[in-house]
This record gives C-alpha cells, structure tokens and sequence, in this order.
C-alpha cells in the first residue's frame, strides 16, 4: 500500500476513533429492534439487530457509517474473521434483554490478527474496538462459531444457536430431547419470588442466570407484562394497589402504582397485549373482573353479576377472550368451575364444572390456569386429586396430562411455552410435553422459596396468529381503553412515584445538552482532521 492509501486509511480509523470517544455521551434512547438490511452484514444468523448499540448509535445509518470506516481494512483481508466480528460489534443481535450482547474477549483476539495489529501500527492507529481485554473472558457474549456463551469458560461451557435462545417469538413447535444431557432449555421467565421480582435465564436443567429487578415486593403477588413498552405490572391480595415499573438495565425504573383499588383485594392480573389493556380480578369487598389502560386510566367493571370467588385469570388476546377459576366459600369447598367471558360479543358462560365431572377422580380444587393462545387449549392443575389437566375453550377434549406422585403437591404457578406445560411445585421447576404429559423435567430446583408465579418473558405481542376479531368492531369503551391517549404517562401526579429516580429525566436532559456539545466537537474535530489529511497528502 502506498503512502497515499495508508494516509486515506489515517484518515478513516481517525474518524473511527472519534466515534468511539464521542459515543460515551450518547443521548437517551429506548431500546428497539430493526430490520438488517441486507447490503450490510449480510453474513450474520439474524435478521433483527439492537439499537443503541455498543457504541451508542441509534439507528441502522449511524451505525453504518462507522461500520464502513473498517472498510479499507476489511479489504486487505488482514482476518477472515474481521467483517463479522465488526458486524456482531455494531449491529447486535436483538434479543430479550435491553443491552447489546458483546463478543468474547477469545474471539476478539482472534478476529484481530497480527496482520491487522501490525497494519494498524503503521499507520499508528489503535482503535478502541480492537482492544481486546474491553470485552467479556465468559458470560453473556458472541462467539466465534456464531454462538452466545452462558455459563462460565470450563470444558462443559454450555452453548446455543441465535436462533434457539433469543427467538423474538415464543412459540415454537419443536421439543426439546428428554436427556439431561442434550436438551437446551432456551427460556426466560419473569417470577415472583418472596419480596423479589427476577428474571431467570435457564440455558440447561439445574442452570440458571437469575437477576434481580426489584426487592420489595409483598408476598403473595401476581404479576405480568407488557413487552413493547417493557412495562411489568404486579398486585397483592395484601395490598389495595397495581403497580406498574419499566425494565431499563436489569432493573426496575418509574415504580409507582397505577391503580388503587380501595379496599378491594386484588386476586390477579393479565395483560391483554392485543387491546393494550390491563385485566385483573377482585374478590373483596365484592367479586368482580375489571380493567383499566396500561397506564391506570378509565377504571372499567368488566363483569360482577354471576361470580362467587374469580381466581387464576388468564386470557387469549387473540380471541378476545377472558377465562378464569371461580369457586366459592374457603379453601375446601369443594365446588369450583372454569369459566370464560368474550369481550367481542359481551357474554359470559361456564366451560367445565369441576366439581363434578368424573373425569376429575376427588377434584375440586384447581388453583392453577392458563390458557395456550396458539393450541386454543386450557390447562389447569387440581390441587386435589394433585393433577394436571387439558381442555379446549369449548369445554371439548377433556383430558388427564399427569397424575404422578411428587409433581403437584404445592402447585404454585403454571404456564406454556412452545410444545411444553412449565409448573412450580415445593421446590422445583418443572416441565413436560403438553400434548402427551410425558418427558416430565426438573428444570431447577430451588434450596428455598421456588417462584410463586411465573410468566414466560418474550415478545408476545409478535405471537403467530391471526386476530380473531376488528377492534372497531368492539364497544366503543374498548376502543377508549386502548388510545394512545389513554397509554400516555404524562397525568401523572409525581408524588405517586413509588421510590424511583427523579434522576432518569434529569439525565436524559442533561444527557441531550452533552450530545449537543459533543456533536459539535465532533464536527470541528473531523473538519480539522480531514483539512490536515489533505495537506498531507497533497504534500
């Protein structure tokens, strides 16, 4: 390469780390996924990548641009691995969480050759992305074979493709093998533990990434989420209010409750991630179902005529359709039924009479319910007769998935994902096949505590299916409900807020004022490089 070439390159890799320096003060940006595009990176096993990214930039041209500075570079073919590593640095895959996943240290000190290193030094250039010891030895990164490591390095490091771990869409029909060995779990799920609200990241039986998102939660809560907005929602029968959080960053940000109910006890909630609107059921000081936005507003009684005691609400956003357990009296009584409500024709009816139905030997008491969007089914467990049943919304296809001794003596939770029904029982996490009951699984077990209620974390809202009904077609309250106005935040009475940052505003402002200064040091910095580079030249 001459010394024209090697002064263009200069000049490129500068400008590279001016990106890099400038990107620290980045203004504040919602996490989002986009498109890849397919003239850049077109190498990469995903279609969707995450911004911001590492280096702070917001969108698909930004990142492009400084993508394209390593161009000279990728070009000499100094690494075969050099244009993916670059891809994997600037257009993360996007996944569950709200970070960027890095590359490994290992694979960085691979895909940077000596050759490249020794390029670099002759055009005295050592830009921030080729330091190597930046980036994780183990964890959470990419590696080299296209691979997201989980688990600390060790010869038994536990691995997975893109497409297994950080699918967008929850639902899938494959199973997983019924060895130990060989299975690769793939799930995350949001718990209620105790006080604490975690995300469990389970890679293999027994394995587990847990973080936590917030402490003080009262026992005995419901929960749920609404992806989109990475809004979490919870309730306790012991408290009178819902609250509402963010996720951003592993935690919990904006806690504050959304709805308060009085002296009502709330039972459970569910979000309704088609309509945009929240469910929950009150048993005290009346029975009742009622909904509200997502964000509180334009309290809705939704049904009360007709029931005794509504627990374990569940719904199917797709259908329009409400479904839950109702039974009255205490705990022992042994009279109970499931029960569904469609808010597309407004009529409520019984599906299934559990007490007495002879399919149920000495049942009576289900405490468990939910509902499989994709298969259209119900599956419930019976603390009772300590089993776990099956059944169409239309009361159809009744049937008994599992009656074994040991997995259902303190039911906790229970839910669906892909082919597999997910329960916590005493101290473990459970799995099987939905459809056959069989390949049953500990996924953990728990020295104390196991999760009281658990929700399969993903983006739902991207379900495959289609809608079975035109929201216009719905009553006009429904419509109401589910406005942009009614999603908005900007009501709210700050001392509502919970015990969370008023910082977070104050950072995101001074944070635009510093990408000001930033931007414009950028300009006038690049401006002088690039008058120097021409006189070099020309020189």
């Amino acid at each position: 390469m001459d010394k024209i070439s090697s002064l263009v390159f200069l000049l490129f890799a500068c400008l590279v780390s001016f990106d890099i320096v400038f990107a620290t003060t980045i203004q504040y940006e919602k996490p989002r996924c986009v498109t890849m595009q397919k003239d850049v990176c077109d190498n990469v096993p995903y279609n969707e990548t995450l911004f911001p990214n590492l280096f702070g930039h917001v969108d698909f041209a930004e990142a492009q641009k400084a993508y394209m500075e390593f161009m000279p570079l990728i070009k000499i073919k100094c690494s075969s691995q050099l244009e993916q590593f670059l891809c994997f640095l600037y257009f993360p895959v996007c996944t569950v969480l709200e970070n960027p996943i890095p590359v490994c240290r290992a694979y960085c000190e691979e895909a940077v050759t000596d050759s490249c290193r020794n390029f670099l030094e002759r055009v005295n250039m050592r830009p921030k992305q080729f330091e190597c010891e930046r980036y994780p030895m183990d964890g959470l990164c990419v590696n080299k074979d296209n691979t997201i490591s989980k688990q600390s390095g060790n010869d038994n490091e536990r691995t997975t493709s893109y497409q297994n771990i950080f699918s967008n869409v929850i639902y899938e029909d494959t199973l997983g093998e019924s060895v130990e060995e060989d299975i690769k779990v793939d799930l995350f799920l949001l718990v209620s533990n105790g006080a604490k609200l975690q995300l469990l990241d389970i890679s293999a039986p027994n394995k587990m990434d847990t973080i936590t998102l917030y402490s003080r939660l009262p026992h005995f809560t419901t929960i749920d989420y609404y992806k989109p907005s990475n809004y979490i929602f919870w309730a306790s029968n012991v408290d009178s209010n819902i609250y509402r959080g963010t996720l951003k960053l592993e935690s919990l940000r904006d806690v504050r409750p959304i709805v308060k109910t009085g002296i009502a006890s709330v039972e459970t909630i569910a979000v309704d991630w088609h309509l945009r609107v929240l469910f929950w059921t009150e048993i005290m000081p009346e029975p009742r179902i009622r909904t509200s936005s997502l964000s509180g507003r334009q309290i809705t009684t939704v049904l009360s005529e007709g029931l005794r005691n509504p627990i374990s609400l569940t719904l199917d956003p797709l259908e329009g359709k409400l479904f839950w357990i109702d039974r009255p009296g205490d705990v022992f009584n042994e009279k109970a039924s499931i029960e569904t409500y469609s808010i597309v024709t407004n009529t409520h009816s019984s599906i299934l009479n559990v007490s007495i139905t002879r399919n149920i030997k000495d049942g009576g008491r289900p405490g468990n319910l939910v509902a499989d969007v994709m298969d259209k089914k119900l599956y419930f467990i019976d603390a009772r007769s300590e089993a776990l049943y099956s059944i169409n919304y239309d009361g159809s296809d009744f049937r008994e998935l599992i009656s074994k001794d040991g997995y259902f003596s303190e039911p906790w939770s229970l839910v669906v994902h892909g082919g597999m029904v997910i329960w916590t029982d005493s101290l473990s996490l459970f799995w099987a096949n939905k459809t056959t009951g069989e390949d049953i699984l500990s996924l953990k077990t728990f020295d104390s505590s196991p999760p009281r209620n658990i929700k399969v974390y993903g983006a739902r809202d991207r379900t495959i299916g289609k809608i079975a009904y035109d929201r216009n077609s719905l009553d006009k309250k429904w419509q109401e409900l589910s406005s942009k106005e009614n999603m908005e935040d900007k009501d709210y009475d700050p001392e509502n807020y919970y015990d969370y940052e008023e910082y977070v505003e104050s950072n995101k402002n001074s944070g635009k004022d510093q990408n000001k200064k930033s931007s414009a040091n950028y300009r006038s910095l690049s401006m002088i490089l690039y008058i120097v580079t021409l006189v070099l030249i020309l020189v």
